[in-house]
C-alpha cells in the first residue's frame, strides 16, 4: 500500500525538481488547469555522485496523462525552448538509455553525471484536485543510492466551464 505520510526528501544521492510549463515553454504559474490543456513537464536531475545504471521516475497525478511523443502527432516539444534547452534535444542526450511513457508515469533509464534535464508532455485530462506523487531516481544495482522529491504540491484541474 501507499503510506499515510509522504517520505521526507533525500537529495545527498541525487538531486531532484519538477518544473511545469504551459505549451508555449512560459513556466505554468499557479493556477487551475482546464481539461484539454497540454503541458510541458521538466525533470531535473543532479547526481551527486556518479550512476552509470540509473533510473529516473515521476509518477504522474491522477489529473494529468502522458502523451507518447513517439506516437502522438500534431503537438512536439521540439518547437519551444524552455530556459536555453530545446526539450526535443535534450532528450536526445546520449546518456539517456532509454525512455518509456507508462499510463501513470514517465520513466527514463541514465547515466546519471552532471545535470540532466528530462522532459515530457501530459495532457490535462481529469477535473478534481490532486497531488504531485514523489520523483525518484536510483542506482538500479546499488538500492542505498537514491533521490526522493516529496510530492507535496498540488495540482487543481477545472473542467473549463465554471466562471
Amino acid at each position: 500500500g501507499y503510506p499515510a505520510k509522504m517520505p521526507p526528501n533525500r537529495d545527498d544521492m541525487i538531486g531532484l525538481s519538477r518544473d511545469l510549463f504551459e505549451a508555449d515553454g512560459k513556466p505554468l504559474k499557479a493556477r487551475a488547469l482546464k481539461v484539454g490543456e497540454s503541458v510541458i513537464v521538466r525533470i531535473n536531475v543532479n547526481p551527486k555522485q556518479w550512476v552509470t545504471t540509473g533510473m529516473v521516475v515521476d509518477r504522474i497525478p491522477a489529473g494529468l496523462e502522458i502523451e507518447n511523443l513517439n506516437i502522438v502527432q500534431g503537438e512536439g516539444i521540439g518547437s519551444v525552448t524552455i530556459g536555453d534547452l530545446n526539450p526535443a534535444q535534450a532528450m536526445q542526450d546520449p546518456r539517456i538509455q532509454h525512455v518509456e511513457f507508462r499510463d501513470d508515469r514517465f520513466v527514463v533509464a541514465a547515466r546519471l553525471h552532471g545535470k540532466l534535464s528530462l522532459f515530457y508532455r501530459a495532457r490535462v485530462v481529469t477535473p478534481g484536485k490532486f497531488v504531485f506523487p514523489p520523483i525518484y531516481a536510483e542506482d538500479m544495482y546499488r538500492p542505498d543510492v537514491y533521490g526522493l522529491a516529496t510530492g507535496d504540491a498540488t495540482l487543481t484541474v477545472t473542467d473549463g466551464k465554471e466562471k
